[in-house]
């Protein structure tokens, strides 16, 4: 669901159309450690996604700590959904036209994000040519999740060679029910309480998706329990970071992206990743069939610690 970038800088266009849609009355800023995530007062605690934190706060980090690791102003699930629709739409990431969709990956109608749609078709190539070579000849179709399947256009391209079912948190006309193909079932469900059965799928795809997890242990349990013994998880387009300073610092340039947006609340279900976190579990066994970019291009837009987007395979242990 949705775009891997983290960006540190708004353009002055894109403020203003921030600024004239539904920035409002804002008073979130940046902060400098992660004392200053704490909430200025519980008070402030109240139905918002604009919610004030105390800022300029001087300190240097001991460790890194996940934006999740202290107290987080989550907010419903609908609001996330109707504040990142309008966000997408302004980034270029949702079109109402139809064929947006359909043609994706491999051309984007917009004009707006080519390069990050060439990296994605680059990643379906090689998540199509694995689940190819492991299905072999022969045999039933394989039962695919695709986990955050967003507008489906994933889904749609796997569904004329395997069973696949699409499932979002959004189900509105730029989620789930933008899914025209009867091959495609859809399910609406949180990627931390899947709504359905144990050893359900053959695969479960998360592409653009497992970053979105608040619980990523959590998540990942669900996953394991869905798939069949020795059934494949397929993780992409996620952002992976070195550290978890790396990812921290990253965070912190989405807060403020978050923020001049006029949506704070949708940094708390964005944090990036690391492999150490991904392998805690022992739940898979992970291969990485493509280590996607490197933090060289970070570094060259004066960013260190960028993340790399792979893409990895991990079987159920």
């Amino acid at each position: 669901m949705g775009n891997t970038c983290v960006r540190p800088v708004i353009s002055p266009s894109l403020t203003s159309r921030f600024d004239r849609t539904w920035r409002g009355d804002s008073k979130l800023a940046t902060y400098h450690c992660r004392e200053a995530l704490r909430p200025a007062s519980a008070a402030n605690h109240k139905s918002t996604s604009r919610l004030p934190f105390r800022t300029n706060v001087p300190c240097e980090y001991d460790r890194a700590e996940s934006p999740l690791d202290v107290q987080s102003p989550l907010t419903p699930i609908r609001q996330f959904v109707e504040d990142y629709r309008r966000l997408r739409f302004v980034e270029g990431f949702a079109s109402a036209d139809p064929n947006f969709a359909r043609r994706l990956p491999f051309r984007d109608t917009t004009g707006r994000n080519p390069a990050a749609w060439r990296l994605r078709a680059l990643h379906y190539v090689v998540i199509r040519i694995g689940l190819d070579l492991l299905r072999g000849i022969g045999g039933e179709a394989p039962r695919v999740l695709d986990l955050g399947a967003g507008n489906g256009w994933l889904a749609r391209r796997l569904a004329g060679r395997y069973r696949v079912t699409a499932l979002d948190v959004d189900a509105t006309d730029l989620g789930l029910a933008a899914i025209d193909d009867p091959r495609v079932s859809r399910i609406r469900g949180d990627i931390e309480a899947l709504p359905v059965g144990e050893a359900t799928f053959d695969v479960v795809v998360a592409a653009a998706a497992l970053h979105y997890a608040v619980d990523l242990s959590r998540a990942l349990t669900e996953i394991a329990r869905v798939l069949r013994p020795g059934g494949l998880l397929v993780v992409a387009d996620s952002p992976f970071y070195a550290d978890n300073l790396a990812r921290h610092r990253a965070w912190q340039r989405t807060l403020a992206y978050y923020t001049d947006a006029g949506a704070a609340h949708l940094a708390w279900r964005y944090r990036g990743l690391t492999r150490l976190e991904l392998d805690a579990p022992r739940l898979f066994r992970f291969v990485t069939m493509s280590p996607g970019l490197s933090g060289g291009l970070g570094r060259l837009r004066g960013r260190e610690g960028g993340p790399r987007l792979p893409v990895i395979f991990g079987w159920k242990q």
